[in-house]
C-alpha cells in the first residue's frame, strides 16, 4: 500500500470528488481514479460507489479514513523527528573512548557539546582501543575515540589531537644521553606496558626527554 495512495484517498474521502481531490494533490482527475483504482485492488475491496452522478465512500472506504489518517500523521512525525536529529534537536549517540582520551579528553568535549546541543542523549564507554574499534565495526558505537589505530581498512580513522609519548629510562642505562629514539632502538627493550588490545601496543614512535 502506498503512502501516496494513502494521501490521494484521503483527499477524494473529504471532497468525494475526483476533479477537486487532484486539484489537492496536484494530479489530473484520470490519474487519481486510476490510483484509486490500484488502492482498492490492493485492498481487494471497492472503496468509493457511484450515486448517480456523484461518489460516496463505501462502509470500507469509512473505516480506512481513520487508519490513512494515522498512517499519514505518522509519516509526518517521522519527518519531523528526522529533521529535528539533523537540526541536532533530539537524538542520541553511542561514544566508545580508549582509557586515556576516554578519562582525560573525551569528557570535557561532551560537556562543551551538551551546552549546544542539550537535547542529544550521549553515552560513553571506556574500553581498551581493540574493544572500541571492534565496537564501531559491530555498530555498538556510532564512532569512537582511541589512541592508536589496530584495525585494518574496516574503520575510516581520522585525526582528532596530536599526542607525545616520553621515554623514561633510568640515569645509567644506554638510551639516556639520547635526544630521540626510533621503535628500532627499543625493540628488544624490556617495558613497563598497558594490557594488549590498548593503544600502548600501535606501534607509534617515542622520543626522550
Amino acid at each position: 500500500m502506498d503512502v501516496r495512495d494513502l494521501q490521494i484517498f484521503l483527499s477524494v474521502a473529504r471532497h468525494l470528488n475526483y476533479t477537486r481531490a487532484g486539484e489537492e494533490v496536484s494530479l489530473s482527475q484520470p490519474s487519481v481514479s486510476v490510483r484509486m483504482r490500484e488502492l482498492e485492488r490492493d485492498l481487494g475491496t471497492k472503496l468509493f460507489e457511484q450515486l448517480g452522478k456523484k461518489i460516496a465512500l463505501t462502509e470500507a472506504g469509512q473505516l480506512l479514513v481513520p487508519y490513512a489518517g494515522r498512517v499519514i500523521a505518522a509519516m509526518a512525525d517521522a519527518r519531523d523527528a528526522i529533521d529535528q536529529l539533523q537540526g541536532l534537536e533530539r537524538g542520541s549517540l553511542r561514544i566508545g573512548a580508549s582509557t586515556t582520551p576516554g578519562m582525560y579528553l573525551v569528557p570535557q568535549t561532551i560537556a562543551r557539546f551538551k551546552q549546544r546541543y542539550p537535547k542529544i542523549e550521549i553515552r560513553l564507554a571506556v574500553k581498551d582501543t581493540r574493544q572500541i574499534e571492534e565496537g564501531v565495526i559491530r555498530n555498538e558505537f556510532d564512532f569512537g575515540f582511541v589512541g592508536g589505530h589496530l584495525a585494518g581498512d574496516e574503520v575510516e580513522v581520522l585525526p582528532w589531537l596530536t599526542d607525545e609519548l616520553v621515554l623514561i629510562v633510568g640515569l645509567d642505562h644506554h638510551l639516556a644521553r639520547r635526544k630521540s629514539v626510533n621503535p628500532q632502538d627499543i625493540a628488544d627493550e624490556q617495558f613497563i606496558l598497558r594490557e594488549q588490545g590498548s593503544e600502548a601496543f600501535s606501534g607509534v614512535a617515542v622520543s626522550l626527554k
